[in-house]
């Protein structure tokens, strides 16, 4: 494949190191956040590695590596799904409770 193995390879590495760095700057003051970053800074780190060794090659770090993927994944989505939750209005229907 060549090239175009290498440009998938760097998008699949790319897309969620984006996703987790622009997620944890948007939502800075949630503790998501700093997890995304840490998320974030090991596949900066995998890919580090990866100039200097074919780590990429071993199962066990397609393992880790995946399974950050899905971390990333699972808590940007969690974050952005608490924000948009407290920024919806009211739901038909449900009454709400007035304090004085």
């Amino acid at each position: 494949m060549g090239f175009v193995g290498l440009a998938a390879f760097i998008a699949i590495l790319l897309a969620p190191l984006v996703v987790a760095l622009r997620t944890a700057w948007r939502y800075k003051n949630d503790p998501r956040g700093d997890l995304l970053v840490g998320l974030g800074v090991a596949i900066i780190a995998v890919s580090a590695h990866s100039f200097f060794e074919w780590v990429i090659v071993t199962y066990t770090i397609q393992w880790l590596l995946a399974i950050n993927m899905g971390l990333i994944a699972g808590v940007a989505y969690s974050v952005r799904r608490s924000a948009t939750s407290k920024r919806r209005a009211p739901q038909a229907g449900v009454q709400q409770v007035q304090t004085a």
